[in-house]
């Protein structure tokens, strides 16, 4: 009788220590997913299974979850089952009943962790992973498509302000910066430069201004700015020096990006390359810098055309 106890009682000690075991390894999983996915609002769960007999027929059941960060046992009974039905309760409405990994039944636990449970789980995580990865693809797909689209319609107005201006030369020089934005950012970049150096010089010889002696972006924005006349209105004058000013800034802007970024200096190994969105928004910048002075010029050649004929009428 003695021999017997001391077996049980040594079983039993040798359980307990398992069951530790079993319980920090199943909290070690769960912080492990917990580091893996913070951020990121994933619902996974097991398959079900029978937890534990409530009666001669009845029984509760439950899975694993994964949710919010954390494992959990979620449960509900056959007489919750029965109950629902007699009350005609549609499946996604049915209740489940919910325990922590810590204040739920060891036996429940172990019977939830198979290792093909273990994996079921796992794998319905990865399988939300993927489907929350595609739907994050496809919405960066939309909104490219969006913004590609908005640029596009940036561009249009650009190469029609040149047209306006009758300047071939310039439409290709742009056309040339747009079209390496993805096969060639850092081209792309040096050339948008190139472009807005090149309609300044336009404004400047239309307007009859001398060029600046220093050639540079920020002196022949200066002097192009300088060469347009603002507002026939006074009150506008100030708001359209700022502006004006905001525009001078973005011209400067693109003008060091080339010295940093883009390839008019040569490049070197270790140099940082720029992206795709990067070139995009100083293309983007520059064709409605590019676009708002072009038309401002033509206002102002218009103007001088009309003062002109009166002057010859009279």
């Amino acid at each position: 009788m003695t021999g017997l106890i001391e077996k049980i009682k040594s079983r039993s000690s040798s359980i307990k220590e398992r069951r530790n075991t079993f319980l920090s390894k199943l909290v070690e999983l769960n912080d492990a997913l917990a580091e893996s996915l913070n951020g990121i609002d994933v619902w996974a769960r097991s398959a079900k299974k029978s937890l534990e007999m409530i009666g001669p027929d009845d029984w509760i059941y439950g899975y694993l979850s994964f949710s919010e960060g954390r494992i959990e046992v979620v449960y509900r009974s056959t007489e919750d089952d029965f109950h629902d039905a007699m009350s005609q309760v549609p499946e996604e409405y049915e209740s489940y009943q919910s325990k922590s990994i810590n204040s739920c039944s060891i036996a429940w636990l172990e019977k939830l962790s198979s290792e093909n449970n273990i994996n079921k789980l796992l794998s319905n995580i990865e399988k939300s992973l993927a489907s929350i990865e595609n739907n994050t693809i496809g919405s960066i797909e939309s909104l490219n498509k969006a913004l590609d689209t908005q640029s596009e319609e940036i561009s249009d107005e650009t190469i029609e302000a040149l047209r306006e201006a009758s300047s071939d030369e310039l439409i290709r020089h742009w056309l040339k910066a747009r079209s390496s934005i993805q096969s060639d950012p850092a081209d792309s970049i040096t050339r948008s430069s190139s472009y807005l150096e090149s309609v300044c010089r336009l404004i400047l010889t239309e307007t009859g201004e001398p060029l600046p002696n220093k050639k540079d972006m920020t002196n022949l924005i200066g002097s192009a700015v300088k060469a347009l006349d603002l507002s026939d209105d006074s009150e506008a004058n100030n708001d359209l020096k700022q502006l004006f000013g905001g525009i001078k800034s973005i011209f400067q802007s693109v003008g060091s990006m080339r010295t940093h970024f883009g390839t008019a200096h040569g490049v070197a190994p270790g140099d940082y390359v720029p992206k795709e969105h990067y070139a995009r928004l100083i293309s983007d910048a520059s064709a409605t810098a590019s676009t708002y002075l072009l038309r401002r010029l033509k206002q102002k050649l218009n103007k001088s055309m009309q003062q002109t004929a009166h002057a010859a009428a009279d």
